[in-house]
């Protein structure tokens, strides 16, 4: 039997900072605004209007007061051209907003000196805004239009933390798509949501390196649940996050106000090298399948994070399925806290689809493998797996999960196939003489029949 450990397995790290997901406190700047007659304006426009604080210089529109589109008023972003913002400058748009600059070419937004620390570019409108080939470096985006935000081919790089996130929504919009997208260097979240906004999105084909670089308790991914799907995306730690970077995870999703519409797919990404890969706090309905999650061990202890994958619902609403990824290397391999329902695999449930498949190896620490750790009272089924054993038998597969069997509170976990609990026996045995040896769960020889407990005995479970 295992050493049950004082255990939370990192959950409570995922209570992500409330700091990080809360709304951004600034109002809405003061300085120039646009004359909202329906005009159409550019940065060259810009400075060529007098007043709005945007002049052009050594081949760079330099951007030095709070400007506003007007709502009646458009903006388009030109191409190939660089525009640098001035210390503690926001751009708000509040009309039309066209920032697609054309495939071949780019346009790149970022900081007029290195002591500089602008804002944002703030959507601020009914219609939203489709952003492409755009180069974000130390200044953010942000929206808080009720259309929909879609990213694409653009590049956030050293985003310098003066927002939540380096992509960040501040209320619900309709449904948004970043794809093909690259997050590097962020000082905090590259993409976020804050608590109070269930913004539906689906983030698609991104690369996410080293963000949150403060080592605050920010995941680079940091989102408030929603209708949502992440898809082929990476998301890489530091590799040397054991000292510099320990305190940040991959993926985080949490659900603090209890939103309804939670249903998000994670599927075919690589997570590796943070503090915990996919992590979930509060209710939601989550199907995580196909990825690969590695090396997510960037917690000093182990007591305060490091799982692949970790689900924490203490009001037991959450419904999960984990199929077909490969989970090595990290502290703990899945953990659960509360939830509802867990299904890790059951093939012969044609009732839902969760064919199990997953792949685990190395998830453990201090001489111990926990591959699955059912902190919780709910039954997980978690058939059809290959676990981080070197043999596939009973007794070796129970070595790396803690369940019932090693805490009678606790629920159990089903991993043997339908055929092979139905071939282990639930009698009490009347003799005390046996025909063959018996063992325990870590494999060791048994010199007398236990009173009570769990044993293998030609090569079946046995309960008393």
């Amino acid at each position: 039997m295992k050493k049950k450990e004082n255990l939370k397995c990192g959950l409570l790290t995922l209570l992500l900072s409330l700091s990080a997901i809360s709304a951004n406190a600034q109002n809405t700047p003061s300085g120039f605004r646009t004359a909202n007659d329906g005009s159409t304006y550019s940065f060259a426009k810009l400075s060529q209007t007098e007043g709005s604080g945007v002049s052009f210089s050594d081949g760079c529109y330099l951007v030095e007061k709070n400007d506003t589109i007007s709502a009646n008023d458009k903006f388009e972003l030109d191409a190939d051209i660089r525009v640098k913002f001035a210390d503690k400058t926001t751009f708000v748009i509040m009309g039309e907003a066209n920032l697609t600059v054309p495939d071949e070419h780019s346009t790149t937004l970022t900081r007029i000196s290195e002591e500089a620390t602008p804002y944002s570019i703030k959507i601020d409108n009914q219609t939203g805004a489709t952003v492409r080939n755009v180069v974000f470096e130390y200044i953010g985006l942000e929206s808080v239009s009720s259309g929909a935000i879609n990213v694409n081919l653009c590049s956030f790089k050293n985003h310098n933390g003066n927002t939540a996130a380096a992509l960040y929504f501040i209320s619900n919009g309709e449904e948004s798509t970043i794809s093909k997208s690259t997050f590097e260097l962020c000082e905090k979240a590259a993409i976020g949501s804050s608590a109070n906004a269930s913004q539906p999105m689906n983030i698609i084909d991104c690369t996410f390196m080293r963000n949150s670089t403060r080592n605050g308790n920010i995941p680079q991914i940091n989102v408030t649940a929603s209708k949502m799907l992440i898809e082929g995306c990476i998301i890489d730690g530091d590799p040397n996050s054991l000292k510099s970077n320990n305190k940040v995870g991959g993926i985080g999703i949490s659900n603090f106000m209890s939103f309804s519409e939670t249903s998000t797919i994670i599927r075919n990404c690589t997570i590796t090298n943070n503090r915990y890969g996919i992590g979930t706090v509060g209710p939601v309905q989550v199907r995580i399948e196909g990825n690969t999650i590695l090396n997510n061990n960037h917690e000093d202890n182990p007591m305060n994070g490091g799982s692949g994958i970790s689900l924490y619902d203490p009001y037991r609403l959450t419904n999960a399925i984990i199929a077909g990824n490969t989970i090595k290397g990290n502290h703990w391999g899945i953990t659960i806290i509360g939830c509802k329902d867990v299904n890790v695999g059951q093939p012969n449930n044609t009732s839902i689809d969760s064919p199990g498949n997953n792949q685990f190896g190395d998830n453990g620490f201090n001489d111990e493998r926990y591959d699955l750790y059912n902190n919780s009272t709910i039954t997980v089924y978690a058939q059809n797996n290959t676990w981080g054993v070197d043999e596939q038998t009973p007794e070796k597969i129970e070595s790396v999960i803690y369940h019932k069997a090693d805490d009678a509170t606790l629920g159990k976990v089903f991993y043997l196939s339908d055929e092979q609990e139905a071939g282990i026996s639930q009698t009490v045995g009347t003799s005390q003489q046996q025909s063959s040896p018996i063992f325990n769960l870590k494999g060791a020889r048994l010199q007398s029949l236990p009173k009570h407990g769990i044993y293998i005995q030609d090569g079946k479970k046995v309960i008393r």
